[in-house]
């Protein structure tokens, strides 16, 4: 198979959301194999592929590596941003790598335009000590932009820049402004999306009093948008990590009004479901917003719809359900409580559902799917044929993507793959005792104030990924990339 076959194939799979990593590996021990062969644009492109199927490996990091001074140097601000982007989106590990990529992006940084808050986003990501000198010299970059590229810009460049938790007056001053202000259109009748990058970067950079006339701006929005509007602020929540309790609430209501709408049961409510329990509140809200979100699962509806959904649907809406039980301690969580109505959840009809069409899912929906194996099995009396179905989906092939790394003080820990997850083992855990470490990536918490180790709290996905892992016999200890 020629170079060009090779990314030919893997963009075919791509659009047929290919989930087989025996397929994904073979095809990155043909590109280390013969990394030679390959143009950088065929470079790119592929490593945009992999990207996109969620599969990683070693033959893939040292093609690439190997290749990097033609891929890397001289190359478009474009493929710079490309290759930022992939390079944490596979969790390559920075030290094959990075470092080339950087000193590129130095050369070029009067040169980026709309690339920098991917820019911003990526090296957050790889982690906050790599180069901070840097992001700010982006984010000075970012604010010339900003000046011609208008709101909607700035406030995806303040978000990203957040996800850095430095301090920078005059971004935090100009993203204050823009979402006070009566005329910006960020917050008055633009994209829904940009007030919501300003609400989480707000929370990101502690500035409570902007965020809390933001989110009550952004409320009246919502319960003013059709449900197909709430659903897309919903996903964007998610997408960003943003807890609101107000926002929570007008999506939750917009999504209840609309469950007589077919149409709208058929496309959108998997998505609204799985949203809605990633997002759901903690503490004096809790019990309420889980008995919401149990409701609209127990919905005959919801029921009806069931048998016609595809399998990242039913995958989705057997994560909600899980979620929930995550959130309170309930059965899906293997705990010995529950959060109101939580008891009745449908587990055995959605994990029939979802281990049934198991094979049409992608690679990252399958490590989903094996997480979610564990914690049904675990938490619900399931039937012969369930329990059957179960067991095959403990066993799915979905290697797991690298584990984050801080600094090169973890040069020497271990990575171990725990079903469809990785961890690191320090050399004096190795052994018998089943402990490893994990970092927070991007969305394990909340968007709020840089979190701390001594009071951590993890959002109901991260939660849920860490009882499945102790249900594998492994005790977690969730860290925190220093910061410079």
């Amino acid at each position: 198979m020629d170079a060009d076959s090779v990314v030919k194939t893997l963009a075919e799979l791509e659009a047929e959301r290919s989930g087989d990593p025996h397929l994904l590996r073979a095809l990155a021990r043909r590109f280390h194999d013969s990394a030679e062969e390959f143009f950088p644009p065929q470079i790119d492109a592929l490593l945009g592929h992999f990207a996109a199927l969620g599969f990683s490996d070693d033959h893939l990091l040292e093609g690439f590596a190997g290749r990097l001074d033609d891929v890397a140097s001289g190359a478009s601000p474009r493929r710079l941003v490309r290759l930022m982007r992939h390079g944490a989106s596979l969790r390559l590990r920075p030290e094959a790598w990075l470092d080339h990529v950087l000193r590129e992006v130095r050369g070029h940084l009067p040169n980026f335009e709309h690339g920098v808050p991917a820019l911003l986003a990526a090296l957050a990501e790889l982690g906050p000590r790599r180069d901070t000198e840097l992001a700010e010299l982006l984010l000075t970059q970012g604010l010339l932009n900003a000046e011609r590229l208008g709101d909607g810009y700035l406030s995806r460049l303040f978000e990203c820049w957040s996800r850095h938790w430095l301090p920078h007056g005059e971004v935090e001053e100009k993203a204050a402004a823009l979402a006070t202000g009566d005329a910006s259109a960020a917050v008055g009748d633009g994209d829904l999306r940009d007030g919501l990058n300003l609400l989480a970067g707000l929370l990101r950079c502690d500035r409570g009093g902007e965020a809390s006339l933001l989110e009550e701006r952004l409320e009246a929005r919502i319960r003013a948008a059709s449900a197909e509007e709430a659903v897309a602020a919903l996903c964007w929540m998610r997408r960003l990590a943003v807890q609101s309790g107000p926002l929570w609430l007008a999506c939750a209501d917009a999504v209840e009004v609309a469950l007589g709408d077919p149409a709208f049961v058929r496309d959108r409510l998997p998505d609204a479901i799985h949203a809605l329990a990633a997002l759901a509140g903690r503490g004096a809200g809790a019990a309420a917003d889980a008995g919401l979100v149990a409701g609209l699962l127990r919905a005959p509806e919801t029921a009806a719809a069931l048998p016609r959904r595809s399998a990242s649907q039913a995958l989705q809406m057997l994560h909600a359900a899980c979620l929930l039980g995550a959130a309170s301690g309930g059965p899906a969580a293997g705990g010995a409580g529950a959060a109101a109505g939580a008891a009745l959840l449908p587990l055995g009809a959605l994990a029939t559902q979802a281990t049934r069409l198991s094979r049409q899912l992608t690679l990252p929906e399958r490590r989903t799917l094996r997480l979610l194996a564990e914690v049904v099995h675990a938490g619900h009396s399931e039937g012969p044929e369930l329990a059957a179905r179960l067991e095959a989906a403990r066993c799915l092939p979905a290697p797991p993507l690298p584990p984050l790394v801080d600094t090169e003080a973890e040069a020497d820990w271990a990575p171990v793959e725990v079903g469809a997850e990785s961890l690191l083992v320090r050399p004096n855990d190795a052994g018998e005792q089943k402990r490893g470490a994990r970092f927070l990536a991007f969305g394990d918490v909340f968007a709020g104030p840089r979190p701390s180790e001594d009071s951590l709290v993890l959002a109901p996905s991260c939660s849920m990924l860490v009882r499945s892992l102790e249900l594998q016999g492994w005790q977690v200890d969730m860290r925190v990339r220093a910061s410079e």
